[in-house]
This record gives C-alpha cells, structure tokens and sequence, in this order.
C-alpha cells in the first residue's frame, strides 16, 4: 500500500522541509530557565544544556521553520545568514545565504562570526566544529503543532525578544483552541488526501505536522494508518479509500498536475466529481512556524467551507 520516499528525494522535486524518519530530538520541548538576562541556559533539542552568555546580536538560522519565527518575533535585523531554502519573509531572501538545509557550509558560517546558531538535528555533524570554533548552537526543531509555540517561546529567551515570542506564542496556542472550538459540533468530518508529489503520489502520514493540521481542522487524513512519515501510495489505494476532499501543491497546480484534469480513475472520485480539490501554499503547512495560523484558516475553508473565517 505505502512505501517510503527519502527526505532528499522530496526536498529536490519540491524544495518542502519535511522531515521524516528516526530522530535524535529529544522526547520533551526546549527548556529555558525562566530568568531574565543573561546567560541563560536551555535544554535543547537534542537534550543538551546550552549556556547563552549574552543577548545575541548575530544570529544564523539553518532552517527555514526556525529563520521564520526568528524573523517574526523581531529578530530581522540580527539575522547575518540563512540557508538557500529560507525564502519567508521577503527579508530573508536579502540574508546572506550559507548553503542548503542538509548542508549548510561551515566555512562561510564560521565567517560570519556569529554569536547563535539555532540549528536542527540533522545538523548533528556540523554542530561539534561550530562549537569548537566558539560558536553557540541551539538545537530547536518544532515538529508537531503542539510543538511550535514552546520553540517560538525558547527561541525569543535565548534571543532576548521574550516578550515578542510570548505574544506569537499566544497567537498560535488562541488559533487552535479557535479552530477546535469551531469544528466541535460538525458530524461529518471529510476523508482528506493530501498529495505532496503526484508521481508517483506521495502524501503526509501519522506524526507529522500536515496530520495534526488536518486533524485539528476536522478533516481525516487519508493516510493515517501509514508506517512512514511521508509515503508513496498507489493511486489503487487512493481510488479505493475515495477522499472527499483532495489538497495539493498550489507551486504545481498547473493543468498536467491539478488532480481535477486526472484520468484513468481520478475523475470518479468523490473530491473531483464535487470540486472539492483545492491547491495550498506548501511551505504554510510543511514548516512548523508562525505561519501554521494561515495554514489552519486556509485548510478549515477547504475542509468545512461552511465553517471558514
């Protein structure tokens, strides 16, 4: 039914951070001692305790999820580097760019001298050389939905911006206790097959953010019974399971792509045949950020039109 697809494999067709797989994060959210000023130590991701001595001023961001909330709780103009796929917001396209996301360049890191790194696991081999040549680095890697206001939080006391961070925090936990509330009462909650790549089809399965966001939507996720993060799935198990509502890239929405203009069995389905199949902006959903509250009003109006803001 399901076969696994490799994160490279995603990120060069799509340019999507999907992380999939084992991790080495660690089973509970960063902890910063709540106290203010500085140094300031934290339990990151990676379970380790990371001393902050000083309120950064040059910081570099090695994902898109994290340059993302570092540029919304105030910290644009300390940001000094960021990777390729960092293109959210407008600011960080103008950052200086230090590699991809799975390999950044540690030569042209180092060279910017900064004073925090706030980094994923995936880095785990570079981390060490950064730290040896004395430069802090934070391990914050927000997955789930439940997952991003504690980072946004972690990132604002180790940055100085606590009260920014408070704010976005609140922002994110008031849009999901929003978006429960008003799909509480619904009775049907629509089958959703969310297509990341079409060919072969690959979708979102249990665990990931685009699961919870479609859970917390009130929606069903076609493949929540999978065994990996991010499945193939054949179009026969697509056909069979016959989802009412079908999301897809909006970046690859063109008429070869769109699953309306599909033949051989995707005209049957009960999405296509109502035109319940919409596109939505890839980078809202697959990046645990702040952009997670446009992704729940964005999929609510696909899921439960009746109910959208």
């Amino acid at each position: 039914m399901y076969k696994s697809r490799t994160i490279p494999v995603l990120l060069l067709l799509m340019g999507l951070v999907l992380i999939g797989g084992c991790s080495t994060r660690s089973s509970a959210p960063p902890i910063a001692e709540d106290k203010p000023g500085y140094p300031v130590t934290i339990n990151d991701d990676l379970g380790r305790r990371v001393t902050i001595a000083k309120e950064p001023q040059r910081i570099v961001s090695l994902s898109p999820s994290n340059t993302e909330i570092l540029y919304a709780i105030g910290l644009g103009s300390r940001m000094v580097g960021v990777t390729t796929y960092c293109n959210y917001p407008e600011a960080a396209l103008e950052c200086e760019k230090i590699g991809g996301f799975s390999d950044p360049n540690l030569e042209m890191i180092i060279a910017l001298e900064p004073d925090l790194v706030v980094a994923e696991s995936i880095h785990g081999q570079v981390i060490p050389s950064l730290e040896k040549a004395g430069i802090t680095v934070l391990v914050v890697e927000p997955r789930r939905l439940a997952d991003i206001a504690g980072a946004v939080e972690v990132i604002g006391r180790a940055a100085g911006t606590r009260e920014e961070a408070h704010r976005l925090a609140g922002q994110i936990r008031d849009k999901i206790e929003q978006i429960r509330s008003r799909v509480a009462g619904v009775e049907n909650h629509p089958l959703v097959y969310f297509e990341i790549w079409h060919q072969p089809p690959m979708t979102a399965g249990p665990g990931t953010l685009i699961d919870d966001l479609i859970t917390v939507c009130g929606g069903i996720n076609l493949a929540a019974d999978a065994v990996t993060s991010y499945p193939e799935i054949s179009e026969e198990v697509i056909f069979l399971r016959n989802p009412e509502v079908i999301v897809y890239p909006e970046s690859h929405g063109d008429a070869a792509v769109n699953p309306m203009n599909r033949k051989g069995g995707w005209e049957k389905l009960k999405a296509v045949q109502s035109g319940r199949v919409e596109p939505i902006n890839p980078d809202i959903v697959s990046r645990a950020g702040p952009r997670v509250i446009e992704a729940m009003d964005a999929l609510l109006s696909i899921i439960h039109l009746e109910l959208a803001l």
